[in-house]
């Protein structure tokens, strides 16, 4: 779950993420700023920036939609600038990867981690991924000892800019061997963003039922 939030700072309005899996608690992200403002457009300083209600999806894209501002947030109630009535707003269209909203990020040194175990359906393992230099990933033993044919370096390498990047070991993508059975995931990334992973049910399918 997600909500947006506007917050006034130095008489300037900005969007922070919030995220939540209960509804209740939520955790912040205020830095950076989903939409901020402080930034030039049409020659003019942006001091508001709000995101409108509701999302589209557009194939391999989120589409959600921004009103900047160039007056200060209650204008002349706190002797700022008043505001001109809307007559300068501008509605903007705002476009991102599908699933965009964070990632795990990986510089020029190589960095790794590894999940807690879990128990998954499906058959293939699908990445949400901008990956410069090579990734991998493994699938390990509660134990964190490499499944037969499923280590690090059993992984074929990727390097990719994809939505639904398969993962493949020699050359297969199959993962039908470990369905049932408690993994976790290795994932080695250098100069990368992992914005999501699922398991699917086969080649171009649906995810698997959690």
């Amino acid at each position: 779950m997600e909500s947006f939030v506007c917050m006034n700072l130095d008489e300037r309005v900005s969007c922070f993420l919030m995220t939540s899996r209960d509804g209740e608690t939520w955790q912040r992200y205020e830095d950076p700023y989903y939409f901020g403002a402080g930034w030039e457009r049409d020659d003019r300083t942006v001091l508001e920036g709000l995101v409108e209600n509701g999302m589209v999806r557009r194939g391999d894209e989120i589409w959600m939609f921004g009103t900047i501002r160039f007056t200060e947030h209650n204008g002349v109630l706190y002797g700022g600038v008043q505001h001109d009535g809307g007559a300068h707003d501008r509605l903007l269209k705002l476009v991102q990867r599908l699933d965009g909203f964070m990632s795990l990020d990986a510089g020029r040194s190589t960095g790794s981690l590894s999940t807690k175990p879990l128990v998954f359906e499906g058959k293939q393992l699908e990445l949400n991924i901008a990956a410069r230099q090579p990734a991998r990933i493994a699938l390990l033993h509660e134990s964190g000892r490499a499944y037969e044919g499923f280590g690090l370096e059993d992984c074929d390498p990727i390097r990719d800019d994809s939505v639904r990047r398969r993962v493949t070991w020699h050359g297969s993508p199959d993962l039908t061997p470990l369905v049932g059975q408690p993994v976790r995931l290795r994932i080695e990334l250098q100069d990368a963003k992992l914005y999501a992973l699922q398991f699917v049910d086969s080649e171009g399918g649906l995810p698997a039922r959690r």
